[in-house]
């Protein structure tokens, strides 16, 4: 029985050393950072794409309003217009059209006698809140146009892109035209230009 209590005691104490020696071994402390490997080997670089065509330019500056003009009659007529506020008019270009009832041609107001295929002069005058048209003949003399003579009008609002107070804005958007080649004389360039539907 002596060899059982004794065999038991030296387990018992082996038991201890054996879960002492486990305790310290593992202790919280982490070990070194190993060294950084070589670095691996390189992609083939890709071919750059090609650059894009440049966009249109927007048209956010520009408006155009339309209006019927087919029951004009007389020697004036009158087209109210909300849009001309007094700072469009002292700051925009105004750039403003009339259809011909038989040909369909769009021409430009103010407009000499003939010169777009309409038989009278039409002058145009520009004021807070509307638009009035005076029609003559190459002399001047006012004179009368009857229904269906004009089809319907369009006026385009161009906001300047920049405002200089020394003088009139809407000269410089009319330059920018100029500059860009567009004769504000054809409607039809003057809608391409800004994407504006005909």
């Amino acid at each position: 029985m002596k060899t059982l209590q004794t065999l038991i005691t030296r387990t018992a104490c082996f038991l201890a050393v054996l879960m002492t020696i486990f305790t310290v071994a593992c202790s919280a402390e982490d070990g070194m950072d190993g060294a950084i490997g070589p670095e691996g080997p390189q992609g083939i670089a890709g071919v750059d794409g090609q650059d894009g065509a440049d966009g249109l330019d927007g048209n956010a500056n520009v408006t155009a309003h339309t209006f019927d003009a087919s029951t004009f009659s007389g020697t004036f007529d009158g087209v109210s217009l909300s849009a001309l506020t007094q700072e469009v008019i002292d700051t925009y270009a105004i750039l403003s059209y009339l259809q011909e009832g038989s040909s369909q041609v769009w021409f430009p107001v103010p407009c000499p006698a003939d010169d777009f295929g309409f038989p009278h002069a039409v002058d145009v005058n520009i004021g807070l809140g509307g638009i009035d048209f005076d029609y003559a003949d190459a002399s001047g003399v006012p004179v009368s146009i009857s229904a269906g003579d004009l089809v319907k009008g369009r006026v385009i609002l161009i906001e300047p892109t920049s405002v200089d107070p020394a003088s009139r804005v809407n000269n410089s958007s009319l330059s920018v035209l100029k500059e860009a080649g567009v004769d504000v004389n054809d409607y039809y360039a003057v809608c391409d230009y800004y994407g504006l539907s005909y």
